[in-house]
């Protein structure tokens, strides 16, 4: 038992020979970056700006709101039917974008260009000369031209099949077989 004791007591003592192991040196702490430190004049400065700012936007409403209440019945309605026009003439324009893009993209389908070539293709035809008619249809042969030249330029944008050289009256469908399964899968 004596001898168990011994090497307990021999591990807590520094070993012999005079020379403790030194301690490891802890890594120096990064020194933190200085924060930016305001003046009063720079805080002044800033709150000033941020106050002119904001008393412009506060008058410039409350001039649109006079002008609004100097205006006559007759005069104020006026002004929101234009608003209203304009609004609605958006409107119209955007839902005929969609339109002449979604034929552009039924031709295109029909002249052979490849699915994932689509939006390629329709970002470099001109389609901003296709008119919408009276009823409601935008015209086909001009999408079909503008789709052309693109094909013209691009031939590697299609399956390998020729591009057609009339889209037909509708724009559409123009007989034939037609594989709906085949054109979704891009065959």
């Amino acid at each position: 038992m004596k001898r168990h004791s011994q090497i307990y007591l021999m591990a807590d003592e520094p070993p012999a020979g005079g020379t403790p192991e030194p301690t490891p040196t802890p890594e120096p702490t990064p020194t933190p970056e200085p924060e930016a430190k305001f003046t009063q004049a720079d805080v002044d400065r800033i709150i000033e700006t941020r106050l002119k700012r904001e008393r412009k936007d506060t008058e410039t409403r409350i001039e649109e709101e006079r002008k609004k209440a100097a205006m006559s019945e007759s005069e104020r309605l006026a002004a929101e039917k234009a608003e209203a026009v304009k609004l609605a003439t958006d409107a119209t324009e955007k839902a005929n974008q969609r339109i002449i893009r979604a034929e552009a993209k039924v031709i295109a389908a029909e002249a052979g260009v490849k699915r994932e070539q689509m939006s390629y293709l329709l970002k470099l035809a001109d389609l901003s000369s296709v008119t919408i008619g009276d009823d409601g249809e935008p015209d086909a042969k001009e999408i079909q031209a503008a789709i052309n030249a693109v094909l013209k330029d691009f031939p590697l944008l299609t399956n390998g099949k020729p591009p057609q050289a009339d889209a037909g009256a509708g724009g559409g469908w123009s007989g034939g077989a037609f594989d709906m399964n085949a054109l979704i899968r891009g065959r």
